[in-house]
């Protein structure tokens, strides 16, 4: 959850935007409903917005550093392939 939440804000600021830590629970919240993400239901909601939350702490400390890689809006990974799903 940690990688993909700051993908996520390394792409909102590649684009100049800034993403918050209630913008992106709302967008989780959102991601869950997704069949792709499954595998999102199955982890406590609390654990995962404490890291959205400990990702967005260290986003403000330190920034969201550089990154050579492209991600656009939440993404889930399928559990077990290694593939990504939008």
């Amino acid at each position: 959850m940690w990688n993909t939440g700051l993908e996520q804000r390394r792409e909102y600021r590649r684009r100049g935007a800034y993403l918050s830590y209630e913008e992106q629970c709302a967008q989780l919240a959102e991601a869950k409903k997704d069949p792709y993400c499954d595998w999102l239901a199955d982890a406590p909601a609390q654990v995962i917005q404490q890291t959205l939350k400990d990702l967005d702490q260290a986003c403000r400390q330190h920034g969201t550093w550089k990154s050579a890689s492209r991600a656009s809006g939440m993404s889930c990974r399928a559990s077990g392939t290694g593939t990504s799903v939008p």
